[in-house]
């Protein structure tokens, strides 16, 4: 590689990593903001009684915030789907997935973390200590489609985080 080459090379190189710098610096400033404004008493908290996932037209809704956009072809939302359509509360270990075809969901995610794949649809956080209430490399417990305000409490989660991380993703992903 000549030292042209090589310099381009690095400039492009030092550019990606001050974008990446300056995006987890927002995020880090972001965060702040967010804690800051959860310890602020005097703003009333409006929670909904229930909070309902649901899929439509592939993208996951929980309420009216869009979670997240999973893409039309991928082993992320075929999983999730899979993850839904057994009863709830139903532990899933890795071993039990199903293993036939050419392309089986087991083969599909065989090194990847169950949690990666969870935070990879939007859940994170809160939202997911809320839905999956166990979860790990190779098990996750889904809770279902329906979460009411007892529920968060018997499990501690923390409603305004929950709510603002909500709200947060669903700035990520709207098209507005």
């Amino acid at each position: 590689m000549k030292l042209k080459e090589k310099r381009a090379f690095n400039m492009e190189v030092l550019k990606n990593l001050k974008e990446r710098v300056k995006k987890s610096e927002e995020r880090r400033i972001l965060k702040k903001e967010i804690i800051e404004e959860l310890k602020d008493k005097k703003r009333p908290i409006n929670i909904p009684k229930t909070f309902e996932l649901q899929v439509k037209d592939r993208n996951i809704w929980i309420n009216d915030y869009l979670l997240s956009k999973p893409h039309a072809v991928g082993t992320n939302y075929e999983f999730f789907e899979y993850i839904r359509n057994k009863p709830k509360n139903t532990k899933i270990d890795r071993a039990n997935l199903p293993d036939f075809g050419t392309l089986s969901l087991k083969q599909e995610v065989k090194n990847r973390s169950f949690i990666k794949i969870l935070n990879a649809l939007g859940f994170k956080g809160e939202i997911l200590k809320t839905f999956f209430p166990k979860r790990g490399k190779n098990v996750v417990v889904y809770r279902g489609d329906k979460i009411t305000i007892k529920d968060l409490d018997n499990s501690g989660i923390k409603k305004p985080i929950f709510l603002k991380e909500l709200e947060l993703a669903n700035l990520k992903n709207s098209p507005k």
